[in-house]
């Protein structure tokens, strides 16, 4: 793995509740920690939906991340960093899908889903100590059931069967290059390199919020990881859990 300390400590597992889970109980791990599994029993998403992955198809991972510098009106930074860091290495290895990062945190080729990732963070005082990055990615699953919306994986999109390493090894190496720019302190790169990349950029939308139909012209994320939207009526700010798309 072409890294500096991402994936330098790998732990590798057949079967694991998820990958996040067996990070939080494992605080000694250093810096850069990769688990991997073949399987997750109990694989979550954002506000607590699960995540479906046949067994050995696709890449389950959590990334292990010690971002002492980094103040907690910053945390989203660490979203966006993760987020665009799997961008890059997919948009890099398969430029001829069309890929975009989902706000808050989906990475969707050709307007479907592919990849999930779920962050979790534990604080002292008002720095974050530990942060674990849990990425789930459908590399060579083919059925999904009746899961609506339905998602898609790169061998649906590519018809070939796909190395996991390779692209295990890409998205470790993007990270940590999006990672190495928030501890040098360069925020605004790396929100410019996620809105430059957000699904549904200046196109409107359709979405629920508080029980109402809206729609409005999606514009960016703001530092605090804010979806700012131009509405008839001016600018409004949704926060991650807001607002549920109409797709």
């Amino acid at each position: 793995m072409n890294t500096l300390f991402i994936g330098r400590n790998r732990i590798s597992l057949q079967v694991t509740d998820s990958t996040n889970n067996y990070a939080l109980k494992h605080p000694e791990l250093p810096e850069g920690s990769l688990i991997t599994a073949d399987f997750q029993t109990g694989g979550r998403g954002q506000r607590g939906k699960t995540w479906n992955s046949q067994a050995g198809k696709n890449l389950l991972f959590s990334i292990v991340l010690k971002p002492v510098f980094l103040e907690n009106q910053r945390q989203f930074s660490l979203n966006k960093a993760i987020a665009w860091g799997t961008w890059s290495a997919l948009n890099e290895l398969f430029p001829s899908i069309k890929w975009a990062i989902k706000w808050p945190n989906d990475i969707y080729a050709n307007n479907k889903k592919l990849a999930g990732i779920l962050s979790e963070a534990q604080w002292y005082s008002s720095h974050i100590v530990s942060f674990v990055a849990g990425v789930g990615l459908n590399l060579n699953q083919e059925d999904f059931g009746e899961l609506k919306p339905m998602p898609t994986s790169l061998k649906i999109l590519l018809q070939t069967e796909i190395d996991a390493e390779l692209v295990l090894s890409a998205i470790c190496s993007h990270i940590e290059s999006a990672y190495l720019m928030l501890k040098a302190r360069h925020y605004d790169k790396v929100d410019q390199l996620f809105n430059a990349s957000l699904w549904k950029k200046n196109e409107v939308i359709n979405f629920i919020h508080q029980a109402q139909q809206k729609s409005g012209k999606v514009l960016e994320t703001d530092r605090h990881g804010r979806l700012v939207v131009l509405e008839d009526t001016g600018l409004k700010y949704y926060q991650t859990g807001d607002i549920a798309w109409l797709i």
